[in-house]
């Protein structure tokens, strides 16, 4: 196995030691010399961290914007906040900048094609999408695994991004397979088979009913893989609800 090691931050400078030789004391000096991250390197590192995948969305002087989100983070139990970071360049960054409020819908494992959509810049990107609007506009996926509705409590910015703290001010969620993103691709999270018999009831029919789900998106891409991974998926399921409630006997 190889592994690639990057400097994170740049320094120059020099050590000065000594040796003993020969009763003779020898000064000598080590200069080190050392690079910061690129930020294709930084990619590429920070691209191992696994996360899960959102649309934000906000509603802003009557129009509403969305754009698909990975940077989200849980920030605070009392009071319930989470942070998210947006780029400057970003249309919905903006709107939430200037609105100070904004949605966050955290997406399942069969909705791999809002999370496409919405990456992209440019048309009419909630069309045939779903949605209930918010207590103050902003469009909340009827299908997402949840949503959370929050306020702008501080604003800071990094590099290129605004960083948001915001207080949640209501949520919901329906349950299911969650949609995960792991080196720059779109996935699902797998659970053992001893985990899904240890689930409970009420989650193990989420993520029945999730499976059912990714296998009707699958057939409507005519993706064979994906609709056999579903129908996998669905069978696990399906003995571990069985195992929960008949036993092994």
């Amino acid at each position: 196995m190889t592994a690639s090691v990057f400097a994170a931050k740049a320094t120059r400078g020099s050590r000065r030691g000594s040796v003993l030789r020969r009763g003779r004391t020898l000064l000598f000096t080590h200069r080190v010399e050392t690079r910061s991250l690129s930020s294709d390197e930084f990619r590429e590192v920070i691209s191992h961290f696994a996360s899960g995948v959102t649309v934000i969305t906000a509603h802003h002087e009557d129009r509403s914007f969305g754009t698909t989100a990975s940077a989200v983070t849980s920030l605070s139990l009392e009071p319930p906040m989470l942070l998210i970071c947006m780029n400057k360049q970003s249309e919905t960054g903006r709107a939430v900048a200037a609105s100070k409020r904004f949605g966050v819908n955290i997406l399942g494992a069969n909705q791999v094609d809002l999370a496409e959509r919405f990456a992209i810049k440019g048309g009419d990107k909630f069309a045939g999408v779903a949605v209930t609007a918010g207590k103050w506009g902003e469009p909340l996926f009827d299908d997402a695994l949840a949503t959370l509705e929050c306020r702008v409590a501080e604003e800071t910015s990094g590099g290129t991004h605004y960083v948001f703290l915001a207080e949640v001010e209501s949520g919901a969620a329906r349950g299911g397979t969650p949609l995960a993103y792991f080196k720059g691709e779109f996935g699902r999270l797998e659970l053992t088979p001893d985990q899904l018999e240890h689930r409970p009831a009420d989650a193990l029919e989420d993520e029945l009913r999730a499976a059912d789900a990714e296998l009707a998106a699958a057939i409507d891409r005519s993706d064979l893989s994906a609709a056999l991974a579903a129908i996998d998926a669905r069978r696990e399921r399906m003995v571990a609800i069985a195992r929960e409630r008949i036993g092994d006997g």
